[in-house]
């Protein structure tokens, strides 16, 4: 998986690209954990690239919420794939990685 990552102000964009699978998640988990953050700012991740998800990289999704959470970041899916999306609401995670626009 490809990560892009630009900020402006108080705002990350973080663009996935590729599969969030196993090796995804270890990259987003890298990315995530070497974000420059403070309270008060707001990560939004670009999944649109997305072109396959997996259970682990669900779990990849909801680790970047939890870390960013505990240092008082926001955090929010923007542009999630149809399948993303049904993966979402079948494992009721639609309210822990709410949708931007």
């Amino acid at each position: 998986m490809l990560v892009r990552v630009a900020r402006t102000d108080r705002d990350h964009r973080i663009d996935l690209l590729g599969e969030l699978d196993r090796e995804g998640a270890v990259e987003l988990r890298r990315c995530v954990r070497h974000l420059e953050t403070a309270i008060g700012d707001r990560a939004v991740l670009g999944c649109a690239g997305l072109s396959f998800v997996d259970a682990r990289g669900l779990t990849g999704l909801v680790d970047a919420r939890a870390y960013l959470g505990g240092n008082g970041v926001s955090l929010g899916l923007a542009e999630p794939t149809p399948l993303l999306c049904r993966m979402l609401a079948a494992t009721r995670l639609t309210g822990i990685l709410p949708i931007v626009f």
